[in-house]
This record gives structure tokens, C-alpha cells and sequence, in this order.
């Protein structure tokens, strides 16, 4: 079955709404919560053997591998993680993927290997039959994290959820992988290329205020309801800033504030940038630019005709295209500053 953009679209919408209604939770079990993401502390010390006994240092001990050296050898990966499918093909491991995450999308020579479902719903005997030698998860994935145990299948837990995380991550698959010299590179590449942009933007910009941003990831699409955001401490903020704009809830510390209306009006931001389903028909994007002109003019970015319906894959996936979507906001957030 082909994947298409949309099935993209959809998980990564339903994870934001997820990470929105589970924020206040989480929040309130941080003081009791292990650094590990895909099980309870005490499984994930048994099934992945991490290098926590012999660790020197807390950071030493916050790996997020198996310390066996057959990884590097690994010739039979499972990435369940869209984007870590696209960090390892950038390193030049593609050939090495024998499956992966129902809603990988990039790059092309990936779109036909073997689907193996998502963080949801895995496909336990799928995932058997390929016969992997290493798993690369992302999320809490209990029954995959079992079958690694009673297979014995190394497993590199994906946690990249910042800019600074994609290179740690890069760097991790890359030494995992034995591509340490192209790891170095591409993060050289992606660092300079992002400079680049920035560098760009204040030398044509300078002294313009940054316009405010409301970056929509989810929303009832029948209208300005249930509207999931993005706060401080998230990768979209983060490329935001890049860009050269200010998020209209950066200050908020639930990474996806969920908002009504009234909320957004007294925001009074300068764009709104609202990420659809890749395959949503003209006439309802469209129609989703209609819901938000009838905030009113009072409203900056209706009253200047900043509204922006993007239905590019890229923007959410913390992955080496990091470049494209910080491009891409960028001329959007700075129509004359002449992005290339």
C-alpha cells in the first residue's frame, strides 16, 4: 500500500493533540518521571541493558542505545520513526532499512519498503518476518520494547524533539552506524545553511519588529474551535524564532496550548500559519482561510491577509530537511527580505 502525505499529516496532527490534552498531566507527574520515554524505568533497564550500571556521569547514564557493539554492524534496521528514517538515508544507510513507519513519507527510495505501523499500532508479526537486527523506536511502544527483549534485537530509542536534538541524534546514528564522518558533515551543512538564513534575514530586516505568530498544528476543521498551538519548548518554536518571527503563545510552558477564539483575538497576532492534511481539497482550504477572516479585522493578521494554509510534510519532522521548513517560514514571515 502507498502511504500517502496525508497519513503524515494526520499522526503528526493527532500527536499534537495528544501531547495538548496529556501537557497538564504530564506536568504534574514530572518530579516522579524516569528520563526514559518508552516504558517504565525497571523494563527498559531489562530489556535494553543500557550503559546505566557502568556510567561515570549522569549524562553517561542518560544513554539511549544498547552498549553491544553488533549495532554498528546493523544491516537489517526497523525505524519506526519518520524521522529517523530520514536521518539514517541522509547518512547514506538507506539500503540498510528494511521497514519502516506506516507514515514515512521521505526520502522517495524508502516508499517501498515494507510498512510496519505506527506508535499506535504496531504490526508485531511484520516487524518478525523482516527479521530485523536493530529497532529504532520513538514514543512508549511497551509491546515492541518486549518483543526486542524476547528476540534479543538491539533498540536505538529516537528522543528528538529540539534542533539540538537532531544533531545529538545524528551524531548517535552516525556512530552507531560507523558514519561518524558524514554525521559531522551533515550537521556541519545543516548548521551553516541555517546561519546562512539568519544571517540573511537580520542583515535585511534589522531593526523590524518580529512578527508575531499563531502556528496552528490541529483544529476542529469546521471552524475556530479546539485550536492546538504551539508553546516555548517545542521544535516549531524553535524554527520560528529562526525565522525571524515571535510565537504568539512562546511564553506559554504547555508545549501545545490548546485555545478558543477569544484566546486568539487577544493574542492579536501579525500571521497565522495553520498546517493541513496534504490532501485536503482546494475548496476546504479554502474554506479553513474563511473561518479565520471572520475573526474580524481587528485581528492583524486578517485585517493584512497573512493567512497561510501549508500542507508541507516537512514542517513538524525534526529531521535533517530542519533547513527546508525554517526556509520556508522565513519567506513567508519576510516576504521582502529576499529569501532565496
Amino acid at each position: 500500500m502507498v502511504v500517502t502525505l496525508c497519513a503524515l499529516a494526520c499522526i503528526l496532527l493527532t500527536t499534537a493533540c495528544d501531547k495538548a490534552t496529556t501537557a497538564s498531566k504530564r506536568d504534574a507527574n514530572a518530579e516522579t518521571a524516569t528520563p526514559v520515554s518508552v516504558a517504565g524505568k525497571a523494563e527498559y533497564d531489562e530489556v535494553f541493558k543500557p550503559r546505566r550500571a557502568n556510567a561515570s556521569s549522569p549524562e553517561e547514564a542518560d544513554d539511549r542505545t544498547d552498549e553491544r557493539s553488533d549495532i554498528a554492524t546493523a544491516q537489517r534496521i526497523i525505524t519506526i520513526a519518520p524521522n529517523a528514517a530520514e536521518m539514517i538515508a541522509a547518512l547514506g544507510a538507506a539500503d540498510r532499512i528494511v521497514g519502516v513507519s506506516s507514515f514515512c513519507v521521505y526520502p522517495p527510495e524508502l516508499l517501498k519498503r515494507p510498512r510496519v505501523g505506527g506508535i499506535m499500532d504496531p504490526d508485531l508479526e511484520r516487524i518478525v518476518r523482516l527479521k530485523p537486527d536493530m529497532l529504532v523506536l520513538r514514543g512508549e511502544m511497551p509491546t515492541v520494547t518486549k518483543l526486542a527483549q524476547r528476540l534479543d534485537i538491539p533498540v536505538y530509542q529516537d528522543r528528538t524533539e529540539t534542533l539540538d536534538d537532531i544533531y545529538v541524534t545524528l551524531q548517535e546514528l552516525g556512530a552507531l552506524l560507523d558514519r561518524q564522518s558524514d554525521a559531522e558533515k551533515l550537521i556541519a551543512s545543516i548548521k551553516t545553511d541555517i546561519a546562512a538564513i539568519t544571517q540573511r534575514i537580520d542583515a535585511n530586516v534589522n531593526g523590524v519588529a518580529k512578527p508575531t505568530v499563531l502556528f496552528v498544528v490541529g483544529r476542529d476543521p469546521a471552524g475556530i474551535r479546539n485550536v492546538v498551538t504551539v508553546g516555548k519548548n517545542t521544535f516549531v518554536s524553535e524554527i520560528i524564532r529562526l525565522a525571524g518571527g515571535r510565537g504568539a503563545f512562546e511564553v506559554s510552558s504547555v508545549d501545545y496550548p490548546q485555545l478558543n477564539a477569544e484566546a486568539i483575538v487577544a493574542a492579536q497576532p501579525d500571521v497565522i500559519i495553520e498546517v493541513a492534511d496534504p490532501a485536503t481539497p482546494a475548496a476546504e482550504l479554502a474554506a479553513r482561510k474563511t473561518h479565520w477572516r471572520a475573526l474580524g479585522n481587528n485581528l492583524p493578521a486578517v485585517r493584512d491577509n497573512r493567512i497561510h494554509i501549508l500542507t508541507d510534510d516537512y514542517l513538524l519532522i525534526p529531521s535533517p530537511r530542519v533547513v527546508q521548513s525554517i526556509e520556508t517560514l522565513a519567506k513567508i514571515l519576510h516576504p521582502t527580505e529576499g529569501a532565496q
